[in-house]
């Protein structure tokens, strides 16, 4: 297992092999709303498998939490009003941290099947932009200004 600090409050570790690549996992725990890391890096036009959209024709390859891995039923979200990653719900020592890659993208880049196993999986995940309107009510609070403008 491969370890390497990204700041005082993560870390990354690679899983075993054939499990689902980089993790990034709390070393400590987290309450509801609180900030996990700040979200920093090199702003980019086009989309890439480890971007993040920001913003219409944004995106931020980041710094930290480059491999967040989606989860239906996530744990973490994007805070674009203070550029934060914050805990959507308290967050044990040594969980994953995850969110939901269809509250920031509008397209996916990299459509992929989910894996996470929730009742409410979305099965495909290709972005904002494909979610039927339930979908997109559900996630409403937690949908960037720029997601809700596109449509």
């Amino acid at each position: 297992m491969s370890h390497s600090t990204l700041e005082a409050s993560i870390s990354l570790i690679r899983t075993q092999e054939g499990v689902h690549g980089k993790q990034t996992i709390a070393i400590k725990q987290f309450s509801k709303g609180e900030i996990i890391f700040h979200i920093k890096g090199k702003l980019i036009q086009k989309p890439n498998m480890h971007s993040l959209q920001i913003d219409k024709d944004k995106h931020i390859e980041l710094v930290e939490g480059s491999f967040l891995n989606h989860n239906c039923m996530p744990n973490g979200y994007f805070n674009f009003d203070d550029m934060t990653f914050r805990a959507l719900r308290n967050i044990r020592k040594n969980e994953e941290l995850t969110f939901n890659y269809n509250t920031t993208e509008f397209e996916m880049s990299h459509p992929f099947l989910c894996w996470c196993g929730n009742d409410c999986c979305y099965g495909f995940v290709r972005g904002y932009k494909y979610l039927v309107d339930f979908e997109k009510n559900a996630l409403q609070y937690l949908i960037p200004a720029y997601l809700k403008n596109m449509i």
